[in-house]
């Protein structure tokens, strides 16, 4: 894998921790990296070795930094420690730069001509996984491990195009967290902001609880209220919750507004408009979707043409039902303690629309 990269323009990220390691297994593989980012000035990796121009060494603390420098199409990215910290990611989806992964040198992605790709973490156990009678669709682990992060980088994109940074959140909540498939994704900056999960499934919640650090996690109930003060967090995210609720849902809105602080943010994730045509339009992968869920030709002429303001087919609460807003009943419920921020169609599981909103 590393041979397809001669010829590419390469940048090696935390050049000053494990950058010695990686730069020297790209040296064996004829690699010369073109440009070193940093936020320590002594960087390692460049100063025990004479392989590379010293007038490319930038040691900068964010990857906007990289802009300022004149590097206007970066590549190739890489993070010897296996990971970069979800501002540093943020900054590069901002940047356009993080649509394209390579994770364990394996090419998971390619949108464009910027790739970025990652060793394993080195000398550090990865965090275990649920047991399959515990995952909410009876994934595999594979495929838990990649949509959680995959939702997480969702968010922390959104975040990073409206200037929005995770590390001032100072508490964030993942409602409706179960097993903490997105939320475990965050706990590299346990140490930057506290970190809490709710979901109405004990087994999950106790599970994480387990076998998950640095996360304050609660099991709650159909209906509020949580066990939070008022303006209690600074970011709340919400996947593929008020998809499920019914009578409930304007109760949880104006609960999660109670605990978010003025000027913080949630994020939440519907099946709007947007939602539904991208549904209809690809019956080959929503198929299965839409056949279990429309029983007759009125219902499904109705999703169609989405002519109604909230819907929801099924019989209660919980993941077996399903529930449809229009964009002017979202507005509705919402814009009493709620701006809208941004609108993101095909965020969540690529087809929910995601909505952002500051607290007023």
């Amino acid at each position: 894998m590393l041979e397809d990269l001669k010829d590419s323009v390469v940048v090696l990220f935390g050049a000053g921790r494990n950058g010695e390691f990686m730069l020297n297994t790209l040296i064996k593989c004829g690699i010369r990296p073109m440009y070193f980012v940093d936020n320590n000035r002594e960087i390692k990796a460049v100063a025990h070795t004479d392989e590379c121009d010293k007038e490319t060494v930038f040691a900068v603390n964010s990857p906007d930094a990289l802009l300022d420098e004149g590097i206007a199409k970066l590549k190739i990215i890489i993070t010897p420690s296996g990971h970069l910290n979800a501002e540093i990611e943020s900054q590069l989806y901002k940047m356009g730069l993080g649509d394209c992964v390579y994770k364990n040198l394996t090419k998971v992605e390619s949108k464009s001509d910027a790739f970025w790709f990652s060793l394993p973490r080195q000398n550090k156990e990865a965090l275990p996984v649920p047991p399959r009678s515990l995952m909410v669709h009876s994934e595999l682990e594979e495929v838990h491990l990649e949509t959680g992060k995959r939702d997480f980088r969702e968010i922390c994109a959104m975040l990073a195009r409206n200037d929005i940074s995770i590390s001032d959140v100072g508490r964030l909540l993942d409602f409706g967290c179960a097993n903490c498939r997105i939320l475990r994704h965050f706990i590299n900056m346990a140490e930057d902001i506290s970190l809490w999960g709710t979901d109405i499934k004990a087994d999950k919640i106790f599970w994480a609880i387990e076998n998950l650090p640095g996360l304050n996690l609660i099991v709650n109930n159909e209906s509020p209220p949580l066990p939070f003060t008022d303006a209690f967090f600074g970011f709340i995210y919400a996947g593929s919750v008020f998809t499920h609720l019914m009578e409930y849902h304007t109760a949880w809105i104006a609960e999660l507004a109670r605990i978010t602080k003025p000027g913080g943010h949630i994020y939440i994730t519907l099946h709007d408009e947007d939602c539904m045509r991208e549904v209809f339009r690809d019956q080959k992968r929503f198929g299965s979707f839409t056949d279990g869920l429309i029983k007759d030709d009125f219902l499904r002429d109705l999703m169609m043409r989405f002519d109604f303001d909230f819907l929801s087919v099924g019989k209660d609460n919980t993941s077996r039902s399903q529930v449809f807003m229009s964009s002017t009943y979202i507005e509705k419920i919402t814009s009493e303690f709620f701006s809208l921020v941004d609108i993101a169609p095909r965020a969540y599981a690529r087809f929910q629309t995601a909505y952002l909103y500051k607290r007023k």
